[in-house]
C-alpha cells in the first residue's frame, strides 16, 4: 500500500532507515525497542504530514526529512525529561490517605502538627503552595554548598550573570555552568523556580 502518491515505496524505506539511525544516535539505549519504535513511528507521520510543504527549489528530500526528525526527536526528548523531572518532585495532596496505625481511614491533612509547620515556616501566615515552597527550597539548600546556595540566593533576587561574575570573580560562562549544574542538582523544584 503506498501513503502518498509522490512518495516511492523505495522513498518511505529509506526515510523509515534514515529516522531509525537518528534516533538510536540520538536516544542511545535510554529507550526500550518499544519507546523506540513509538518514537520512530511518531517521526514518520511528522514527515508524511508535512510532505506537501517540501519545496524542490529550497533543498533536497532527504535534507528536509532529516530536518524534520531532528526536530521531532529533540521534541520528545524534551517532552521525556520533563515527564522525568515532574516525577521527581512527588508532591503529596493533603487529602491523601496515609496509614497512621488506626482502622479509620486517615488524612494526611489530620496528621501535620501546626506547631511544627508554623515553626518550619516562620509563624507567618501563608498560602500553601508559598509553605511548600519554603519547605522544599529549605530541604534542597541544605544539600547546596555555601558557594551555590549564595548563587542561588543573588540569582533570586534577579541579578543577571554580569552581575554575579562580577560579584563572584569569575567569567560569565562559569556562572552559567554553575547555574546548569544548579538546576541539575534542584531539577525537582522546576515547578516553582521559572527560568
Amino acid at each position: 500500500m503506498r501513503i502518498s502518491p509522490s512518495l516511492s515505496d523505495h522513498q518511505v524505506e529509506e526515510c523509515r532507515k534514515l529516522v531509525l539511525r537518528k534516533a538510536k544516535r540520538f536516544f542511545g539505549r535510554t529507550l526500550t525497542a518499544h519507546d523506540l519504535e513509538d518514537t520512530c513511528s511518531h517521526t514518520m507521520l511528522q514527515i508524511l504530514s508535512k510532505l506537501s510543504n517540501f519545496d524542490e527549489t529550497r533543498g533536497s528530500f532527504y535534507g528536509y526529512v532529516s530536518q524534520i526528525t531532528d526536530s521531532s526527536l529533540l521534541d520528545a526528548s524534551r517532552q521525556r525529561r520533563a515527564k522525568k523531572h515532574q516525577g521527581a518532585l512527588n508532591l503529596a495532596s493533603l487529602h491523601s490517605s496515609v496509614d497512621a496505625g488506626v482502622d479509620a481511614a486517615t488524612e494526611l491533612w489530620q496528621c501535620i502538627d501546626e506547631q511544627s509547620l508554623k515553626r518550619r515556616i516562620g509563624g507567618r501566615t501563608q498560602t500553601f503552595a508559598d509553605t511548600q515552597l519554603g519547605i522544599d527550597l529549605q530541604e534542597a539548600s541544605e544539600h547546596l554548598t555555601s558557594g551555590q546556595r549564595s548563587l542561588l540566593k543573588a540569582k533570586l533576587e534577579g541579578h543577571s550573570a554580569t552581575e554575579l561574575a562580577r560579584h563572584f570573580g569569575v567569567c560569565r560562562g562559569t556562572i552559567y555552568r554553575r547555574m546548569v549544574a544548579l538546576r541539575h542538582r534542584l531539577s525537582g523544584l522546576q515547578i516553582y523556580l521559572h527560568e
